[in-house]
């Protein structure tokens, strides 16, 4: 049991024998799309560096095994840069309803992990509406699923984008560029207080990623922000999935 719980041997066995084996499987299972040599190319030379490893290690050659950890987490790097580049031109296509209703269809064999990561996406970076996103996932995937998925999804990432502006602090502020909505998020909340952000969360006036980041710069407590947030988004994702007749 040691061998399996020892520091050293987590760091430079274990880890990058797990990332040949998530790049493998992930090869086959996010580039389905793609032409088959991805899938073999990527798959195969994870299977072929993590057979070296295992035998570098058990030859106990040292030297031997930080190369090819180097060559694992490289392979693992190209291999996350693919998907971005990937995901990223299939994301451009979310312009609209048509757009993420046409995207989900393509890809209903992992359309369920697609929609909640588009909507785990949607306050963090994507600059669609919420009730596009959540009405196209009901029309494809149902409203109970849809009601769900885009729930805990939205939910995690306004927590996630709250966070960050919490962490970024003025830093993230100055690279945002969106003072004009800002200043907006501040006038509302010095007029009305607090509880209007959970009417903002709710209804469209402000997009869910200014809310995010204006709670993260005015340093608002997360056990403040995050039970509006569990309310104002159970609200939405209930809305927009069952009665998308209503927007």
């Amino acid at each position: 049991m040691d061998f399996f719980i020892d520091k050293h041997t987590l760091k430079h066995l274990i880890i990058p024998l797990a990332l040949c084996f998530l790049s493998a499987v992930f090869a086959n299972l996010m580039l389905d799309s793609m032409p088959g040599s991805y899938h073999v190319l990527i798959s195969l030379g994870a299977l072929v560096l993590a057979g070296l490893k295992l035998w570098v290690w058990l030859k106990k050659w040292p030297r031997s095994s930080k190369v090819i950890n180097y060559l694992i987490y490289y392979l693992s790097g190209a291999f996350l840069a693919l998907i971005l580049i990937y995901s990223v031109t299939q994301l451009m296509i979310l312009t609209d309803y048509y757009g993420f209703e046409y995207l989900l269809q393509q890809n209903m064999t992992h359309a369920l992990w697609l929609f909640f990561f588009i909507c785990f996406l949607q306050p963090i970076a994507l600059p669609v509406p919420e009730p596009v996103t959540v009405m196209a996932g009901s029309a494809v995937l149902g409203p109970f699923n849809a009601f769900i998925i885009s729930y805990f999804g939205t939910v995690l990432g306004i927590i996630t984008m709250f966070l960050l502006a919490r962490l970024g602090g003025n830093r993230l502020k100055a690279q945002k560029g969106h003072s004009k909505g800002l200043d907006r998020y501040d006038h509302y909340l010095d007029k009305y207080g607090t509880w209007i952000l959970a009417v903002l969360l709710i209804f469209p006036v402000l997009p869910d990623e200014i809310i995010c980041l204006g709670a993260g710069f005015s340093g608002m407590q997360a056990r403040r922000f995050v039970p509006l947030i569990l309310a104002s988004k159970l609200v939405t994702s209930y809305v927009l999935s069952y009665f998308p007749g209503l927007f």
